[in-house]
């Protein structure tokens, strides 16, 4: 049996391009007739059906609004559709004004603003960073009578 082998790996010596070529055949062979039996197979299955649809939780929203007041840690802003905003800041808020960072005595009444953060229901959101953007001229607030 070794004889054989060792008559082999010296004919195989001798004519390296014929036996290339048979190792590429080989090759080629093995993998058409693994796709074809992979294909030739049922498929396992789809996915398991829920009960309910899976709810698309909302990440990050950016809204352009003015600030129309301020009550404790929730500013009270009008977007361009004239919709009111509650937005909350928090201590990680973080605020800009003229793309430099400020503090949160920035935001003032009239303040054209850009609020990047996360929707928390209807008309509210809590602010992540907030960039003052400019001034609009408001009318101030008439005393109570």
């Amino acid at each position: 049996m070794t004889e054989r082998l060792i008559r082999f790996w010296e004919w195989v010596s001798g004519h390296r391009l014929v036996a290339g070529w048979a190792v590429a055949l080989l090759g080629v062979a093995a993998l058409g007739g693994g796709t074809a039996l992979g294909a030739a197979r049922a498929h396992p299955g789809g996915f398991p059906e829920r009960e309910e649809p899976p709810v698309a939780r909302a990440t990050t929203t950016v809204v352009e609004a003015v600030v129309m007041g301020r009550r404790g840690n929730t500013l009270i802003t009008r977007t361009r559709t004239g919709e009111l905003l509650r937005v909350r800041v928090v201590e990680a808020t973080k605020y800009r004004v003229k793309n430099k960072p400020a503090d949160a005595s920035a935001v003032r009444r009239g303040a054209r603003v850009v609020i990047v953060g996360r929707p928390l229901g209807e008309g509210l959101m809590r602010a992540r960073a907030i960039s003052v953007r400019g001034r609009v001229p408001m009318a101030e607030p008439s005393e109570a009578r």
